[in-house]
């Protein structure tokens, strides 16, 4: 077994792998890689998602269909991106990212596999609903203060839909 410390150091792999985990594993390997989560969140159907701080697996059909680095994961993917890279460096790495405006993620076109989640901290009039930041799910608003929130390993889309 790999403790959340040690995985939260492993690299990122698009379409592949965070903290060790990879896609397509099954719930048992998670929980022999990882161990108990901290929750456990059921979703509808078989889905339910594994919550390890700062990694979530999420499991359906019985298999990790989905892998996500939030804050706390140190690893980073084969370009140097890692959860938190500011705005200014991501475009460095991926000068190409995209939004997509119906999935409310940031995608590298010719990059399968991989989304963000891109984050500002709220202006003066701003509630955030949900988390400390606000979502720059279209354009971002606030360059010198947004950076990457999560980093989501999946199968498929490497282009955003038009």
């Amino acid at each position: 077994m790999t403790t959340v410390e040690e995985a939260v150091k492993q690299p990122i792999v698009p379409s592949v792998s965070v903290g060790g985990v990879c896609l397509g594993d099954s719930k048992e390997a998670v929980l022999e890689r990882l161990g108990a989560p901290l929750t456990t969140k059921q979703a509808e159907g078989d889905v339910e998602f594994l919550e390890y701080g700062p990694i979530t697996v999420c499991i359906e059909g019985g298999r990790a269909v989905e892998l996500v680095a939030e804050q706390g994961y140190f690893g980073a993917d084969p370009s140097g991106l890692r959860v938190g890279t500011p705005w200014a460096e991501l475009l460095r790495i991926y000068p190409n990212v995209a939004p997509d405006e119906e999935e409310y993620e940031w995608y590298v076109p010719g990059l399968e596999g991989m989304s963000l989640d891109i984050v500002r901290p709220p202006g003066r009039e701003e509630q955030p609903m949900f988390t400390p930041w606000v979502d720059e799910w279209h354009w971002v608003q606030d360059p010198e203060h947004a950076f990457v929130l999560s980093i989501r390993i999946h199968k498929g889309r490497s282009v955003p839909k038009k």
